[in-house]
């Protein structure tokens, strides 16, 4: 009894999620995957499988629960989190055309993440801005939120259909222009609108 320490035990969640994602980020993709595809529901099941693997391979370093990844995932399956009004308002003036540039980019750019990561470069290069300026406002357009995986993984992940999409109904809301269909919008006669 006199090793027994007198003070009161303490459960501390903290720890038992920083412990959990220990284990999260060495975790079988596969099982991962599958687990995330029972909190996703049909949008993932309707989805092909290779990809949700590549998606929680790519979410699953930050994030601590499973639950927390199958919400990080979610935007990949269905439209993101539309943008209000005075969040469009807090854009810099000039990122309209330099999402309209990038777009017109990403439109004909070989679809791997070393050519899209050289290419948004590129893009703030070309337009005179640092690649912050250029990578944060995308995030937001795409997926509604600034923290996601890198650029370039965001991009090839989303697939260059509903990236074009996206940045097509972001230009839209806040231009006023209508912008050109997709080939997948167009083949079933009508623009899907992210926002």
């Amino acid at each position: 009894l006199a090793d027994i320490n007198s003070a009161p035990s303490r459960l501390d969640p903290r720890k038992l999620q920083w412990l959990n994602h220990q284990y999260m980020k060495v975790a079988d993709n596969e099982r991962l995957a599958g687990l995330t595809r029972g909190l996703l529901g049909r949008e993932a099941e309707s989805r092909a499988c290779p990809r949700l693997i590549d998606i929680v391979d790519a979410l699953k370093h930050d994030s601590q629960t499973v639950c927390a990844l199958a919400e990080k995932a979610s935007c990949f399956f269905g439209a993101p989190t539309p943008l209000q009004p005075a969040a469009k308002d807090r854009f810099d003036p000039g990122i309209g055309e330099i999402m309209r540039y990038l777009k017109l980019q990403l439109a004909t750019a070989e679809w791997r993440r070393e050519t899209i990561r050289q290419l948004v470069h590129a893009c703030a290069e070309k337009k005179g801005v640092g690649l912050r300026d250029v990578a944060m406002p995308l995030r937001r357009i795409l997926v509604g939120d600034r923290h996601t995986p890198s650029i370039e993984v965001l991009i090839t992940l989303l697939g260059r259909e509903t990236v074009l999409e996206r940045l097509c109904g972001f230009l839209d809301a806040t231009a006023g222009n209508e912008c050109p269909m997709t080939e997948g919008a167009r083949a079933t006669g009508k623009s899907r609108r992210a926002y």
